[in-house]
């Protein structure tokens, strides 16, 4: 029956915060590849591969189904009627970077260092990270001085680390962290991702088609269906889909992300008198959830709020058990001329769980 009781590639968070990363790197690199009219980056194609080969969406039957299947699309719903109250709230606080005497806090600080040890060879980070720490003012600024005087009484410490690039990105992103220009491109970058939170689109699926709950809250209560897209084949669709990523104490302040947006290279820019408006950079906000959602295992396709985009080819629907005979028949019509499985769910006395059988 195909792919459908193979799950799930990725077994814990880091894995699918590594894919995310380079999976929005890579998505921007083709944004800007298509702007300009040069070659995207490369070097993540073979990326794709880890991406599940299928993705699934639970819905019940209603208007939309035969027009869904036929015409062969994706709706993308706007982030406010996404089924999580607390999705993609903004809140906008810049106490928690600095104090009331504008002073940068020990988390700013803390974020400045771990952007930057992120470069180091993992066997010398920690070196890196208590090299950063001795070298701190109690203000959290950093002493270039004393950093200089270290390295050059102990320079075996950071044997193996580029030390003058270290002290000088600790430096700069300190100094911008306190410069004139930083509240104005903050209300800018607030804005931009405000109006990125009206304007993409998403469109969830899973990858679990055996999930009890979502099978109540998606499929009708097995009255509905689930469909079984093919992401292994569809470059297309992988460069538009992403995991979400689940939190026991969810940051929605946006504030946090902006500066690790600087502190990737945007506060160059910035100083410059550039702004950056990709809405990729605000693709993390929209791609994380409370950790009472994990049983979803969801993945998301973002793409401009409120549109239709190519589906991936269908290679199977799941009809739930309690679905109607009308419906029953409607989805086997479909499948004879879309060519695609049809199983139905049974649930198994023995273990409780969800099993399919072919029909048709």
């Amino acid at each position: 029956m195909g792919d459908a009781c193979a799950r799930i590639l990725f077994v814990n968070r880091e894995n699918k915060e590594l894919y995310l990363r380079e999976a929005i790197r890579f998505k921007r690199s083709t944004l800007i590849a298509a702007k300009t009219g040069t070659n995207a980056d490369q070097t993540v194609t073979n990326f794709f591969s880890m991406l599940p080969k299928s993705l699934f969406k639970y819905r019940r039957f209603d208007k939309f189904t035969s027009e869904m299947i036929e015409e062969h699309y994706l709706y993308l719903a706007s982030v406010e009627s996404l089924d999580d109250p607390c999705e993609c709230l903004f809140d906008f606080d810049l106490s928690e970077l600095f104090d009331d005497k504008q002073a940068m806090t020990s988390f700013c600080y803390q974020m400045i260092v771990d952007t930057v040890i992120s470069f180091v060879p993992d066997g010398q980070k920690e070196k890196a990270r208590a090299f950063a720490y001795d070298c701190a003012n109690p203000d959290y600024t950093f002493n270039s001085r004393r950093a200089i005087e270290l390295f050059q009484e102990h320079p075996e410490e950071l044997r193996g680390v580029d030390a003058p690039k270290l002290i000088n990105d600790i430096n700069r992103y300190s100094d911008f962290s306190r410069s004139p220009q930083l509240n104005d491109a903050f209300s800018k970058l607030l804005f931009f991702a405000k109006d990125a939170q009206k304007k993409i689109g998403v469109c969830s699926l899973t990858e679990n088609p055996r999930s009890q709950v979502m099978w109540a809250m998606y499929g009708g209560t097995y009255e509905g269906y689930c469909i079984e897209y093919d992401f292994g084949n569809d470059v297309e669709a992988a460069i538009n889909t992403f995991p979400v990523i689940y939190e026991d104490a969810r940051s929605n302040n946006v504030t946090t992300v902006l500066m690790q947006l600087f502190l990737s290279g945007l506060a160059e820019q910035l100083s410059n008198g550039k702004l950056e408006t990709d809405q990729t950079q605000y693709f993390r906000l929209l791609l994380t959830k409370n950790e009472e959602w994990a049983f979803q295992d969801e993945w998301r396709v973002l793409d401009a709020a409120s549109t239709k985009i190519p589906a991936p080819k269908i290679k199977a629907i799941y009809i739930g058990h309690k679905a109607s005979q009308e419906n029953v028949d409607l989805i086997l019509g479909l499948a004879r001329k879309h060519k695609f499985n049809v199983y139905r769910t049974k649930i198994n006395p023995k273990t409780s769980r969800i099993d399919f059988e072919s029909i048709g």
